[in-house]
């Protein structure tokens, strides 16, 4: 029961991606990003509402409807959230951005993460639609923040919004195939949110059956992760400098390997789960941001909305795959949700293996990073030991570094 309802969850959420992407990113390209993002914050605010009122139901089909249009209002915003950032940043700023937004983003994922696993313990089940009164004032605050971004004009005024979905989808998927630098990123951004998708319902059932956490504990496996993420995009945001360093891609993906394989080991406590989580997700952050900076940096202005939405398609479409993925392994199969783990890391080393073949220069820029950063280091702090700069050169070399 509990793996099947996971599954349902996990599909019921990936589906309005599916369904209402491209239309999301044609409307993104057609009105301002900044008024389409208040938009989705007055619709998110009736949405929390509406949870409410299905978390005192006690129904769960009342709340998958929820989850969906939770998932609908999230298609409308992901387009114009990531595509304002082209528009807010020079080019030089964009892994920045992006490594600002995913601390943003996964700080928010930690917190809900962490209220949720204290509040399935502190409320009874008659009482869990108190809940619903937290989240939205939380989405009354974002409504707020929401009327602070600015209102820069359209991209694409003319831009229509497409009807038969798959078509326009199939044109802006020539359009990336076209670019294959950017065809490249977005591969790496689908096979991202694949796994990631797949990792969540997994480190439910880690925690419980391999860990035998509660609920409390549980969600501090999701939140030490989100964490990590969180921390690594910060991180590959502030090591890129002034550039998109995709030489941290393939740091980033083994990372993720090494991370995922090690939790299948036997003996895992929560502690080294907790650690090991973290590391995970600063790889994960790693991995992201410069793909994220790719795809955004690529595209034509006028179409940057479309081809990110195009990106959410295949992300979306990749998580439900790992939807049904982990349908198949655990409710089907019956693998245990540590060897899926390790099926993850090695999956995740043959596709590092198979990138870095088609892209070699990013191994190149990898030890190139390495090389200059660790030379700059030690020549700045070999000047900071002289006599002439007597060592006040050290300080600000190393807090800037």
């Amino acid at each position: 029961m509990r793996d099947g309802r996971l599954f349902l969850i996990l599909a019921i959420f990936t589906l309005p991606f599916i369904l209402f992407a491209m239309a999301s990113g044609s409307l993104s390209d057609r009105y301002s990003k900044g008024r389409v993002i208040t938009w989705t914050k007055i619709l998110e605010l009736g949405i929390m509402v509406l949870g409410t009122f299905a978390l005192a139901s006690q129904s769960f089909t009342f709340m998958l409807v929820v989850i969906f249009l939770m998932s609908v209002q999230s298609t409308v915003f992901s387009p114009a959230k990531y595509c304002s950032l082209p528009e807010l940043l020079p080019d030089w700023r964009l892994s920045w951005g992006n490594g600002l937004i995913g601390l943003g983003t996964f700080f928010a994922i930690i917190a809900g993460g962490v209220l949720a696993g204290l509040v399935s313990e502190a409320l009874a089940d008659t009482e869990v639609w108190k809940a619903g009164i937290l989240v939205v004032v939380l989405a009354m605050v974002g409504l707020v923040t929401s009327l602070g971004i600015p209102r820069i004009p359209a991209a694409n005024p003319g831009k229509r919004i497409p009807v038969n979905f798959l078509a326009d989808l199939g044109g802006y998927l020539k359009v990336i195939r076209g670019n294959r630098v950017l065809a490249l990123a977005i591969a790496g951004s689908v096979y991202f949110w694949l796994i990631a998708a797949l990792f969540d319902p997994t480190l439910i059932v880690y925690g419980q059956d391999i860990l035998g956490l509660d609920d409390a504990k549980n969600s501090l496996l999701r939140a030490f992760l989100a964490i990590g993420i969180g921390a690594g995009s910060a991180l590959a945001g502030f090591l890129s400098g002034r550039k998109i360093e995709y030489g941290l891609v393939p740091l980033g993906a083994m990372g993720l390997a090494i991370g995922a394989s090690l939790l299948a080991l036997p003996g895992i406590t929560f502690g080294s789960a907790c650690v090991l989580l973290s590391l995970v997700g600063i790889a994960g952050g790693f991995f992201i941001v410069p793909v994220n900076a790719l795809i955004q940096h690529l595209p034509d202005r006028k179409e940057k909305g479309s081809v990110m939405a195009a990106n959410g398609w295949l992300n979306s479409f990749g998580a439900f795959l790992a939807a049904l993925l982990f349908f198949v392994l655990k409710r089907t199969i019956g693998v245990e949700a540590n060897v899926i783990l390790l099926m993850m890391g090695v999956a995740t080393v043959a596709a590092t293996i198979y990138a870095v073949r088609l892209v070699p220069d990013s191994l190149a820029r990898l030890l190139l990073w390495t090389l200059t950063n660790t030379l700059y280091r030690v020549r700045v702090l070999g000047r900071a030991n002289s006599p002439e700069t007597g060592g006040a050169l050290r300080v600000s070399t190393q807090m800037t570094m």
